[in-house]
Formats: structure tokens, C-alpha cells, sequence
């Protein structure tokens, strides 16, 4: 079985799987975390632009060289194979499609 077809309930994400923490539009943007052990969730700077908002986003490109779980709160935990990878989702704002978004990750350097 792929990771893109593995329930998110397993700890995998599958492609086009869609975050919403609270029953409405997404989670309130006061609510996504400023920090935690990989730093703030992937929803943090949308919150600093939209503080009253909703936020829920959608995976639509997973990364190509590692596993990423990510959460509803936007929080995520990436595990690659060392190279720099990236992966899409698209934002959603009070439940509308706000644009694309890439994020890039990096390899740990001691």
C-alpha cells in the first residue's frame, strides 16, 4: 500500500486529505500553535495575516523524498532521506480557496 492511500488516522497523509479541526470552516486562527519541536505550524504565518479567521488547508502535493504527517491544528512531522524536499497544500480562508502554498524543508545540519 502507498503512503497515498494510507489514513490519515494511521499517522500517514494521502493526497487531497484536507485538515478542519473544529466542526465549521477550519480551526480559529488563534488557536495554530507559534511553536513546537519542528518549529510553528505550517498554518502560523497564514494566522499573523488573518488573526480572526478560519484556516483548514488541503495537501495537494505530497514531498517526494520523505514522509509527512501533518495535523489538524497544522502542525507536522516530516521524516526524509536527507535531501531538500518540499510539498504544496492549498489554504483555505473562512472557507475559501486562498492560493497555493509551498513549503520547503531542509536537512538538519549540526
Amino acid at each position: 500500500m502507498s503512503d497515498l492511500t494510507k489514513s490519515w488516522l494511521s499517522g500517514e497523509l494521502h493526497n487531497g486529505w484536507t485538515s478542519s479541526a473544529y466542526f465549521g470552516l477550519g480551526i480559529v486562527a488563534e488557536q495554530v500553535p507559534a511553536s513546537g519541536e519542528n518549529g510553528p505550524s505550517l498554518l502560523y504565518s497564514d494566522a499573523l495575516l488573518h488573526p480572526t479567521a478560519e484556516l483548514r488547508y488541503e495537501i495537494s502535493q505530497p514531498p517526494v523524498h520523505g514522509n509527512l504527517s501533518v495535523f489538524e491544528d497544522g502542525s507536522f512531522i516530516y521524516q526524509g532521506d536527507g535531501t531538500a524536499d518540499s510539498f504544496t497544500y492549498q489554504l483555505f480562508v473562512n472557507g475559501v480557496a486562498s492560493g497555493l502554498h509551498v513549503k520547503t524543508l531542509l536537512p538538519y545540519q549540526s
